[in-house]
């Protein structure tokens, strides 16, 4: 694996620009044969969709996030048993084990630590590998990034995947390079600057228009109060 060629390529941000780039090995592709990777000797690699939640902190606000689904941020093994084994179950994936992926959740954590935050905060940002096998013994390895903001009065958190499959001789060398690939991802900081710039004009129009309606409700209750004195 340590003499494999590398190959720098682009990651567009959808606006024309590049994200980031990212070292893959020569002979994979991007966005190829409906996969985000591609390689010989069957590597594809998809990424899924996760699932965000919160809890709520403070009782005022209960009304506000009553919609919202609440769930407390759980451990990685009580994640996988609760959300990732019926999931892949289903797709006749037998799990083996995880474990954490520190370069990986190094990265993870520097790229949540750019972001523009409306409200100071303590992140959580991990990566964890987990192995599955199919009932003919083929392997897949599941990469589940975890990421988490708490504040003092709620915890956000969410989780994505993605799952690389290759042929059994090649499982390990395809795993070592995307997990190599992605911990060594380097992202264009312009676009996080967009990003930053436009969150904070956002919630700064948010803060001034609640803060206005917060003014409107105050003067109301106080002329309510004065024509009750009256």
């Amino acid at each position: 694996f340590r003499y494999q060629i590398s190959v720098m390529n682009d990651i567009p941000d959808g606006k024309g620009g590049v994200a980031a780039i990212i070292p893959l090995p020569a002979d994979w592709k991007m966005n190829s044969e409906g996969a985000v990777l591609a390689g010989p000797n069957g590597i594809r690699v998809k990424d899924y969709a996760g699932q965000s939640f919160m809890v709520n902190y403070d009782q005022n606000l209960n009304y506000a996030y009553s919609q919202t689904k609440m769930r407390s941020m759980p451990n990685i093994e009580q994640l996988i048993q609760e959300d990732f084994i019926p999931t892949l179950g289903n797709q006749g994936l037998e799990y083996v084990k995880s474990y954490e992926i520190p370069e990986i959740s190094k990265m993870d954590k520097w790229y949540s630590d750019q972001l523009f935050k409306a409200m100071p905060s303590q992140s959580f940002a991990k990566a964890f590998g987990s192995e599955w096998k199919d009932k003919s013994g083929k392997p897949y390895f599941v990469l589940i990034h975890v990421n988490a903001s708490e504040t003092q009065q709620m915890q956000n958190w969410y989780y994505m995947y993605s799952i690389l499959e290759a042929d059994a001789d090649a499982y390990e060398k395809a795993k070592k390079a995307y997990i190599f690939a992605l911990a060594n991802t380097r992202y264009n900081l312009e676009p996080i600057m967009a990003y930053n710039k436009a969150e904070a004009q956002r919630v700064g129009q948010n803060w001034a228009a609640f803060n206005q309606r917060m003014a409107a409700n105050q003067a109301a209750f106080e002329s309510s109060q004065r024509a009750f004195v009256n």
